[in-house]
């Protein structure tokens, strides 16, 4: 009788670490592919989600990224509107799962960790985030 073996994925539910200056701002963040899921193995293609700022917006996320087990490494890029004291601006997201975490996730010896910045705009950095699937 052979095993299957289920193939580890980037979809899921995170626990979101934003600083900007010098706070810590918690937020949450469920990721998942758009046609099919985000397999930490191969993956190449579009993913949706939401970002939940408590007591203050929930956004849906709109992206695309990879992921290649070549390399080890997985590269998202997402964005969302954030919606705070009457005014909505665009936040986008550069991603990433460096080799490190995505071996620790792979072989069962830690969560997956996406690290990142959040950038406005108009290009300026907004804050760095650490993302932890729960």
């Amino acid at each position: 009788m052979s095993q299957t073996i289920t193939p580890k994925v980037v979809d899921g539910d995170y626990r979101v670490e934003l600083t900007i200056g010098d706070k810590v701002f918690i937020d949450e963040m469920t990721l998942k592919g758009k046609e099919k899921p985000m397999e930490l193995g191969e993956f190449q293609g579009e993913f949706v989600g939401i970002m939940i700022v408590p007591g203050a917006f929930t956004s849906p996320i709109t992206g695309s990224g990879y992921c290649t087990s070549r390399d080890q490494l997985c590269a998202l890029n997402f964005s969302i509107v954030a919606n705070e004291n009457g005014q909505s601006y665009k936040v986008n997201y550069t991603a990433k799962v460096d080799a490190q975490n995505y071996k620790k996730y792979q072989s069962d010896t830690g969560p997956l960790i996406i690290t990142g910045t959040a950038t406005l705009e108009d290009g300026s950095v907004l804050g760095e985030y650490t993302a932890t699937k729960l």
